[in-house]
């Protein structure tokens, strides 16, 4: 069954809803994370010059 709400009226009184903000959600979303697969990742990529039109301004 879907509840059908009113976008304009929330179910929840606002002083009720909580917030979670960009930090929170980024501070948990790595947690336990130490770099060593991004590491890897970048270990990956090959050692070549970049290919015209992508060079690097100077």
């Amino acid at each position: 069954m879907i509840k059908e709400t009113d976008p304009l009226k929330p179910s929840v009184p606002a002083q009720d809803r909580s917030v979670e903000t960009a930090a929170a959600f980024l501070h948990a979303r790595a947690a336990g994370a130490s770099g060593q697969g991004f590491a890897a990742f970048l270990a990956r990529v090959p050692d070549t010059p970049p290919q015209p039109g992508d060079e690097l301004p100077e």
